[in-house]
């Protein structure tokens, strides 16, 4: 009497993931009856890790899957016959020589920084940060003792926490470049300037001066004195407008005297 051959299943299960390969949807399931090609039988690829495999159509699968066989599950599965699955197949001896380099991902906590884009010159960022902290807290002591009459059980030093921070302050400082920002300054160009002209009844009642800014933008003021239209050449500040030059006068009235001025291309 012939022997009946028992079906074995076999699942592919991926090692990166855990779970079992997928086709047309559905888990798939080798189904092995007994026919095999040479070095083809389940039993070969139980101690080693599929990398890749070619069906007796063609089709060609990669990836780093270990083979177990299937438990009963109560799941739908798509099977496949073994020996038309497997007719060429690729190994390695475990799962780290297919499986892709780990890859690195940056921390979200990034290290604190005591003021933004500010440079510790010279020091020791923790040793920075020490300070900068206490300074703070002793502070914060103080304000409460004061506002709300706490009193601490251990008593704060504030006077040597500011000196420390006046100290870390200089050390940073030896460099300017490192908490002084660069300062870009505007060009500069040559205006001209016509005003007037004043009438001597304005002239003689009111001092009345012209304003304008100069090449650091700081405001500069001419006092007028002809009754007669003058022009004036200075150099300022690129793009002054009707807010930067005009007249004004030591009263309370607006002056009504006329200002016309034009930035030439002349840069000072």
């Amino acid at each position: 009497m012939a022997s009946t051959f028992i079906e074995e299943r076999y699942q592919l299960i991926c090692c990166s993931t855990g779970k079992p390969l997928q086709l047309n949807g559905l888990t798939a399931v080798f189904v092995y009856a007994g026919v095999n090609l040479p070095d083809n039988h389940p039993d070969d690829f139980i101690d080693v890790v599929i990398t890749g495999f070619k069906t007796v159509s063609g089709i060609v699968i990669n990836g780093c899957y270990k083979i177990l066989e299937e438990e009963c599950k109560e799941e739908e599965w798509n099977e496949f016959k073994w020996y038309d699955t497997f007719t060429e197949t690729t190994c390695v001896k475990d799962c780290s020589e297919c499986l892709p380099e780990p890859v690195i991902v940056k921390s979200l906590i990034e290290q604190k920084i005591i003021y933004p884009d500010f440079i510790v010159n010279n020091v020791d960022p923790d040793k920075a940060e020490s300070i900068f902290c206490t300074y703070a807290n002793m502070n914060y002591k103080k304000v409460l003792a004061l506002r709300y009459g706490i009193e601490f059980c251990c008593p704060y030093d504030l006077v040597s926490a500011t000196i420390e921070f006046e100290i870390l302050k200089m050390d940073i400082a030896t460099d300017s470049k490192a908490c002084c920002p660069t300062v870009i300054s505007k060009p500069c160009f040559e205006y001209n300037v016509t005003v007037g002209p004043i009438s001597f009844s304005e002239l003689q009642t009111y001092d009345n001066y012209l304003h304008y800014k100069d090449c650091s933008e700081n405001g500069v003021i001419i006092k007028l004195v002809n009754v007669s239209q003058t022009e004036y050449k200075f150099c300022g500040v690129e793009g002054q407008t009707v807010s930067d030059i005009y007249v004004y006068n030591n009263s309370t009235t607006v002056s009504t005297i006329p200002v016309i001025f034009s930035q030439s291309t002349t840069s000072c």
